[in-house]
C-alpha cells in the first residue's frame, strides 16, 4: 500500500493534491527522504489526462527536492550526491519541458508559470540560482494570480542576490513585497526565511525610499 500523507496506509482516493501538501510539507521541515516519498507516490497516482498543471507542479516539487539535496550536498562536499542531484534534475526538467510544449498553447496561466518555475528550480540543481529566472517566475505567478507561490519566487530570487552579492536594491525589493504578501496570507514559515534572510543579508525592509545599488555584504 502506498503511504499516505499522515503517514498511515492509504487507499485509491488519495489525490495527487494530498501528495503534493506532503511534499511541500516535507520540504519545508527539511525531511527530504519524506518528501522524496511523498513525491513518488504522487506521480504514481498522477494519470495521463489529469490536470496538466498538477503534473508540472510535481516536477518543480521534484526539482526543488534535487535542489535542497543538491545544497546539502555542497556542504557534505558529498560529490556523489551533488552529481546524482544534477542527475535527477536533468530528467526532472527535460519531462516537464515535454510537457508543457506537447500542450503548446492550451496551457494555462499556472502552467506557464511552473515552467517558469521548473528553469529556475533546475538552476538550484546546478549550484547556479538566478535571479532573474526566479524574479520571472514570480512575475508569471502574478499574471496567473497566485500570490503564495510568487512570494517564494521572490524568497529564491533574494536569496540569489545575497548569495552573489547582487544590488542590495534589488534584494530589498524581492524581500519586501514577499513579506507584504505572505503577511496578507499569514504563510509564516515563509515569512521567518524572508525576516531571517534580511537580517542575514544586512536588509532594511522598513521602508522602500531611496536605492541602493551597492553589493551587498557577504
Amino acid at each position: 500500500a502506498a503511504i499516505h500523507p499522515d503517514g498511515e496506509a492509504g487507499d485509491s482516493e488519495s489525490t495527487v493534491e494530498a501528495w503534493i501538501a506532503a511534499v511541500e510539507l516535507g520540504l519545508w521541515r527539511g525531511r527530504l527522504d519524506d518528501a522524496r516519498l511523498a513525491l513518488h507516490a504522487g506521480r504514481r497516482a498522477y494519470r495521463r489526462g489529469d490536470d496538466l498543471a498538477l503534473g508540472l507542479e510535481l516536477l518543480a516539487l521534484g526539482l526543488r527536492l534535487e535542489g535542497d539535496r543538491a545544497g546539502l550536498a555542497r556542504i557534505r562536499r558529498s560529490v556523489a550526491d551533488q552529481v546524482g542531484a544534477r542527475s535527477e534534475g536533468e530528467a526532472l526538467a527535460a519531462e516537464a519541458r515535454s510537457s508543457g510544449a506537447r500542450a503548446g498553447s492550451r496551457l494555462a496561466p499556472s502552467g506557464i508559470a511552473l515552467l517558469q518555475v521548473v528553469e529556475a528550480e533546475y538552476g538550484r540543481t546546478l549550484g547556479a540560482s538566478d535571479g532573474m529566472a526566479w524574479n520571472a517566475a514570480a512575475d508569471a505567478w502574478d499574471r496567473a494570480g497566485c500570490p503564495w507561490p510568487s512570494a517564494y519566487a521572490r524568497w529564491q530570487a533574494a536569496e540569489s542576490l545575497v548569495t552573489d552579492r547582487g544590488s542590495r536594491d534589488e534584494a530589498r525589493d524581492a524581500v519586501a513585497r514577499a513579506i507584504a504578501t505572505v503577511r496578507a496570507l499569514g504563510a509564516a514559515p515563509l515569512e521567518e526565511r524572508l525576516t531571517s534572510l534580511a537580517r542575514r543579508a544586512r536588509i532594511d525592509v522598513s521602508s522602500q525610499d531611496g536605492s541602493d545599488s551597492t553589493p551587498m555584504a557577504p
